[in-house]
């Protein structure tokens, strides 16, 4: 019951901003396994469709590997393959176009290193990704998220709120009758919060809601995500971070 109120009200909060603003809808799956006692990978997959539109955005596979031999820091690595409607179809005949994504980071539990005995509830992470397209320019992206998951003593329920900077090495901005232009890329701060909701030790749905706020109004929107993990050997700890 509480499952299904709570996705009620996340339906009506953006059933609501449809006519405001653009709403993208965000649909993702993925498979955890803890490979030894500090490695552990995740494999997932990704729905982006386009509600204002009513087209799929974006379709995605992707993999991630995690370290936490380190004290209070993870490390992490990860590769995307994207595929998405292609702009150029006149050139090669092909509906969609493809995208490579590898990337490089690391996590810092902030808690649990200043306070002792803390639980992990305030993270810093940082990510290098460089990602490769046809018909477009490389993109190279620094970004850097801080996610605050608050304490509320239940088992089931874990709430969080986070907040994220991307910052994109190769993006060209000039003005345009007094408004800001940017071609390729744009830097982008992108403003979450959720929650989520373990079933039992294999299954977690999570949901959540995000902000893009980019330099250029016209692309800012809103994206309503619902995630939904599986743990192969949840006796074991796995936490991978999303990308």
């Amino acid at each position: 019951m509480r499952i299904a109120c709570s996705i009620g009200v996340f339906v009506f909060c953006f059933a609501n901003l449809w006519g405001q603003q653009r709403v993208v809808q965000w649909t993702s799956a993925s498979l955890q396994y803890q490979i030894r006692k500090n490695w552990s990978v995740e494999c997932s997959g990704q729905n982006r469709w386009d509600m204002a539109n009513q087209v799929v955005s974006q379709q995605s596979f992707s993999g991630d590997l995690e370290f936490s031999g380190i004290k209070k820091i993870d490390l992490l690595a990860n590769y995307r393959w994207s595929r998405f409607p292609n702009d150029h179809s006149e050139i090669n005949q092909e509906k969609w176009a493809q995208a490579h994504r590898f990337g490089l980071g690391a996590e810092w539990k902030i808690f649990k290193t200043l306070i002792k005995n803390s639980a992990d509830q305030l993270n810093y992470r940082i990510l290098l990704q460089s990602e490769s397209a046809l018909f477009k320019r490389d993109k190279n992206i620094l970004r850097q998220r801080l996610i605050l998951k608050p304490n509320i003593r239940s088992e089931k329920w874990n709430p969080f709120v986070a907040a994220e900077f991307f910052y994109r090495f190769n993006a060209n901005q000039y003005w345009i009758d007094d408004q800001l232009m940017v071609q390729g890329a744009a830097r982008e701060w992108r403003w979450s919060g959720g929650i989520s909701y373990k079933i039992n030790e294999r299954n977690k749905l999570q949901l959540s809601a995000s902000y893009r706020n980019f330099q250029n109004q016209k692309t800012d929107h809103w994206v309503a995500n619902l995630d939904y993990s599986f743990k192969i050997n949840p006796k074991r700890k796995v936490k991978l971070a999303k990308s």
